[in-house]
């Protein structure tokens, strides 16, 4: 047992999470190939004119509980296993158990997820009654994007050192517990190993930012995974959205190829919403890993509210304008009753 066991056990690290993350993209792919971002007409004129879209601060949505659902569930997978596993209390696993709780869920926690988190949301479907009664009183529309790959086709982050992730919202709660002790059962069985419970903590090994523990690269490999499951978790309440989410964030493990380590300056923009300033990050069309094109607007729904044919017109007239190719424009053809 020496120095080249605990290299092995974070490689195998490596080859775990990067199999599940590949796993989990080849799983980010709607049956139609689209998913749909529901918004106002002005929101669709913003869209359209400034040729991008806006990942919110996740602490600042419509319903920050959302953010704090997920926390709850992890918090209460680690309970039970600190439950199941009284033996493991003075070792390296349950140390990596603590800093994890500490680190995710703990108030600490949340304060990180406050100031590094971002989220585009769509539904996988274009035509969703309850989504036309948020913004199609007053003209409500849904754009529809191509998914391919597991990835909105050339969308990216305009910073570099920010990096996306499409997923597929999870409400029922048995499977978003069994996400968790998954991701649990890929991670704590290194942890457990006799080399890194004796050398973790002493030897160093080199990652994409610099040389740091064996300890800490499996606890940073662990805290990446858990946070990408439980943000795309939602009570089932929730569940006739359909949603899906594009998670944005910087990440210490899977890296676009155009991540600087923090050298190019974040930008971070706000807007006004009911009474908050909202951060937000801009998501622009890529070419080549570089700001470029025009965004993949395939499909544009207006809400059952709107004159069809004049909604149709005028949304054609836009997308001319700003010189956006063609795009399928059609109307809902749900039927709402007088109000």
């Amino acid at each position: 047992m020496d120095e080249t066991d605990v290299y092995e056990l974070t490689n195998r690290l490596v080859s775990v999470s990067s199999q599940r993350h590949s796993t989990r993209r080849g799983q980010a792919n709607p049956p139609e190939g689209y998913i749909f971002h529901y918004t106002t007409a002005a929101g669709l004129q913003g869209i359209v004119e400034s040729n991008c879209l806006h990942a919110s601060g996740a602490y600042f949505l419509n319903d920050y509980s959302e953010l704090e659902y997920g926390r709850k569930i992890l918090a209460d997978v680690f309970d039970q296993w600190e439950l199941d596993n009284p033996e493991a209390a003075q070792d390296l696993t349950a140390e990596l158990v603590y800093d994890l709780r500490e680190r995710i869920t703990d108030e600490k926690g949340r304060e990180a997820l406050v100031h590094s988190v971002y989220l585009a949301c769509f539904c996988q479907r274009d035509n969703v009654l309850s989504q036309w009664r948020t913004y199609g009183q007053a003209g409500g529309y849904s754009v529809g994007f191509p998914v391919v790959l597991g990835a909105i086709r050339g969308v990216g982050p305009e910073s570099p050192s920010y990096t996306s992730l499409l997923t597929r919202v999870e409400y029922r709660r048995e499977k978003q517990i069994e996400a968790c002790k998954e991701i649990l059962n890929l991670i704590l069985p290194v942890a457990d190993d006799r080399a890194m419970q004796r050398f973790g903590r002493t030897i160093n090994v080199p990652t994409y930012h610099g040389p740091t523990t064996a300890y800490d690269f499996m606890l940073n490999v662990a805290q990446e995974m858990l946070v990408d499951e439980i943000l795309s978790f939602k009570d089932k309440a929730f569940e006739e959205e359909d949603e899906w989410r594009l998670i944005v964030r910087p990440r210490k493990f899977l890296l676009h190829a155009e991540d600087d380590r923090g050298k190019t300056q974040t930008k971070i923009y706000f807007r006004p919403h009911r009474g908050l300033v909202v951060p937000f990050l801009k998501l622009h069309p890529m070419v080549e890993g570089k700001p470029g094109g025009k965004l993949p607007i395939a499909r544009i729904t207006s809400g059952p509210s709107i004159d069809q044919g004049r909604a149709s017109a005028s949304v054609r007239l836009l997308l001319t304008q700003y010189g956006f190719p063609d795009a399928d424009i059609r109307g809902s053809q749900i039927t709402v009753a007088p109000g």
